[in-house]
C-alpha cells in the first residue's frame, strides 16, 4: 500500500488561512475516495489537536521543529535529516505538502510533490530584500520537487513565465469547495446589503468597489459589508476615503471572526457580492458566493474568467469604478432569474467537489509511486 506524508507543519492554531482551508478540504476528499488509510499527517505538537479536529481519520506523526525565527528561510535544511529520519522510520513511500512556501520542509531522499498555489509572492513581499531572498529560497524549494500542483492554467502559465525550466513537472488541479451550510439568520435584514469577502491586501483592489458605490450612494438603498480582518490598507486607503465622502454609515468592515453558519447567512441575505481583484490563481470567493445562488461580479483579471467558467458578470478594466458602478446598478434593477443562479451554484458544486480534486491527486501520486 502506498503511503504518503501530508505536511501540515505551517498550519497555525490560532487562525484559519485559505492555504489551511485548501488541505482541510483536501483531505475530506481523501476520506470520500477512501484514501485517508494511505495518509500520514505530519503536525507540531502545537498544531496536532486543531489538526486532529478538522481532519477526521488520519494517522498523524509530530515532528518538533527547529526554527531560526528571525531568519526563516533555512528552516527547510535545519530539519531535512529529522524528516528524511521520519521518513526511514515509517517506511514513506510519497513526502507531500500542500503548500510550497520559501521556509517549508522538503526531501530528496523520496519524491516530493508540492502545491504551489501562484506565483503572487515573487512580486509581493514588502521590501526589496525580503523579495530577494523569497525569490532565491522559493526557487530553491521547486528545485527539490519532482511535481508541482498548482490551482490553474494560469497560475502554470505564470510560474513557466518566471521560471521555465520547471515546465515539465507543473500539474493544473483545480481547488474544490464544500457544499454550502444551511443559512443561519443571526444578521439583521433591515437593510439590503453588497458583499465584499477578501483580504485587505492592495491587490485585492477594495478601493474601486468603494469608488464604484460612492458613484450609487444615492441610487440605491444598499449597505456596502467588507468581510475582512483589519489590515493597514484599510486605515490608510479605505477609511480615509469613506471620511472624505461621508460613507461612513453606508460601508461596514465586518471584522469579528463568523462560524460556517453565519457565513452562510452572511453570504444568501446579500443582494449581491463584488470582487474586483486585480490578481487571483484561482479565485476562491466569488465561486463561494455564486453556491448561495446570489448574483456575482468579479474582474477579468488574472484566473478569475478562468475559474468561474466565464458563468458570472464581469466588468472591466479591473480599476474603471464607472463601469463597475453601472454593472452593479444594472443587476440590481434587473436581477437574474432564480434557475440561472441555481445552475450557476449546481455547476460548481459538480466541477469542485473535494472528491474530484482528491482522485486526481491519487491519480498522480500512482504515476509517481
Amino acid at each position: 500500500m502506498m503511503k504518503i506524508l501530508l505536511d501540515l507543519t505551517y498550519i497555525d492554531s490560532y487562525s484559519i488561512t485559505g492555504v489551511t482551508n485548501y488541505a482541510y478540504r483536501l483531505l475530506d476528499g481523501f476520506i470520500k475516495c477512501n484514501f485517508n488509510k494511505n495518509v500520514v499527517l505530519l503536525v507540531t505538537s502545537e498544531n496536532a489537536v486543531i489538526v486532529e479536529q478538522n481532519t477526521g481519520d488520519y494517522e498523524q506523526i509530530v515532528i518538533e521543529l527547529k526554527t531560526i525565527r528571525r531568519v526563516p528561510y533555512f528552516n527547510g535544511l535545519l530539519n531535512k535529516r529529522q524528516l528524511d529520519k521520519i521518513i526511514e522510520n515509517n517506511k514513506i513511500d510519497l513526502f507531500f505538502s500542500p503548500y510550497i512556501v520559501y521556509h517549508g520542509l522538503y526531501t530528496s531522499k523520496i519524491p516530493f510533490v508540492g502545491v504551489f498555489h501562484d506565483a503572487q509572492g515573487f512580486k509581493l513581499m514588502e521590501s526589496p530584500i525580503k523579495q530577494l531572498l523569497y525569490n532565491i529560497f522559493t526557487k530553491r524549494i521547486l528545485s527539490k520537487t519532482t511535481k508541482i500542483v498548482t490551482i490553474s492554467n494560469f497560475s502554470k502559465n505564470d510560474i513557466v513565465n518566471r521560471e521555465p525550466q520547471l515546465k515539465e513537472r507543473i500539474e493544473v488541479i483545480y481547488n474544490s469547495i464544500l457544499p454550502v451550510s444551511r443559512p443561519f439568520n443571526s444578521l439583521p435584514k433591515s437593510d439590503p446589503y453588497i458583499l465584499n469577502v477578501n483580504t485587505l491586501e492592495p491587490y485585492k483592489n477594495l478601493i474601486t468597489l468603494v469608488k464604484a458605490f460612492n458613484l450609487l450612494k444615492d441610487k440605491i438603498p444598499h449597505m456596502l459589508f467588507v468581510k475582512a480582518q483589519r489590515l493597514p490598507y484599510w486605515d490608510n486607503i479605505i477609511f480615509p476615503y469613506m471620511i472624505k465622502y461621508g460613507l461612513e454609515n453606508r460601508i461596514k468592515l465586518i471584522e469579528m471572526k463568523f462560524s460556517e453558519e453565519e457565513m452562510a447567512s452572511l453570504y444568501s441575505n446579500a443582494d449581491l457580492f463584488v470582487s474586483p481583484s486585480l490578481m487571483e490563481g484561482f479565485g476562491f470567493t466569488p465561486i463561494e458566493a455564486a453556491l448561495y445562488e446570489i448574483p456575482v461580479i468579479c474582474s477579468k483579471e488574472s484566473a478569475l474568467v478562468e475559474t468561474t467558467k466565464g458563468l458570472l458578470n464581469y466588468y472591466e478594466p479591473a480599476t474603471d469604478e464607472k463601469k463597475l458602478a453601472e454593472t452593479i446598478l444594472q443587476l440590481i434593477n434587473n436581477p437574474i432569474d432564480k434557475a440561472v443562479l441555481s445552475s450557476i451554484s449546481l455547476e460548481y458544486i459538480n466541477s469542485y467537489s473535494t472528491k474530484n480534486q482528491a482522485g486526481q491527486f491519487i491519480a498522480l501520486f500512482n504515476t509517481i509511486v
